[in-house]
């Protein structure tokens, strides 16, 4: 066997032996495809879902093709979000914000790879700390799950990416408790906030949007049908 040969094998075996631990696939190859690109990932940084395509969707439409603009992401995780929709709107900047440094790694490696890094501060801040506005859009998909739904998650989620990422407390509802008021701040007049929500918590997370003060409130499904993204205007 040759020498190629012999190291595409040991590659594969030890690529079919991560697998039958139970590491996720994007783990494994330290790519995700999401949206239009492969964003690097690895272990302590969430890997996106394509149901978070609905969101950057969103977020997409209320930011003009043609004016510069100014969109912040909280939970920026490997960037994939933010990098999508700063691709899809190329006179916008943007800041994103990520509380796990290991997950902040991974966000900067991204954004240099696809030639972002002038047009994004990537800060390590819980939520909005130290963020200073005025945004045309804002937007997050933070932890929302329950202690009690995440024990209850498959393994190949729970003991593998990071809790942090996943669980928001008691309720699940906690992150959204703190965005709001932080996000109201700092969006301009007419701005927009948007985040992922679990698909039990359209309507609880709309009223939450209305109690700030927000008006056009919309809930949006994913690919299933689900309810997936919750968007309001200042």
């Amino acid at each position: 066997m040759c020498e190629a040969a012999a190291g595409n094998t040991a590659q594969l075996e030890g690529f079919i032996q991560q697998r039958l631990t139970g590491k996720p696939l994007a783990y494994a190859l330290g790519l995700q495809p999401f949206w239009a690109a492969d964003w690097q990932v690895g272990q302590g940084v969430l890997i996106p879902r394509p149901d978070s395509e609905v969101l950057v969707q969103a977020v997409v439409e209320k930011l003009p093709v043609n004016l510069a603009s100014r969109v912040a992401e909280v939970g920026l995780g490997c960037g994939a979000l933010l990098g999508s929709v700063l691709a899809e709107r190329p006179l916008a900047v943007g800041v994103g914000t990520e509380l796990s440094g290991e997950a902040l790694v991974y966000a900067k490696e991204n954004f240099a790879n696809f030639g972002l890094v002038s047009r994004a501060s990537l800060l390590q801040a819980d939520l909005l700390a130290g963020v200073a506005g005025p945004f045309e859009v804002i937007f997050s998909n933070p932890p929302y799950l329950s202690e009690a739904e995440y024990e209850i998650l498959e393994p190949a989620v729970k003991n593998w990416e990071p809790k942090s990422a996943l669980v928001s407390g008691p309720t699940g509802l906690e992150c959204y408790e703190a965005l709001l008021p932080q996000a109201w701040e700092k969006l301009a007049a007419g701005g927009w906030l948007a985040v992922e929500i679990g698909h039990t918590q359209g309507m609880v997370v709309a009223e939450l949007f209305k109690g700030q003060g927000f008006q056009w409130v919309e809930i949006r499904p994913d690919l299933a049908g689900r309810p997936r993204v919750v968007l309001g205007q200042k």
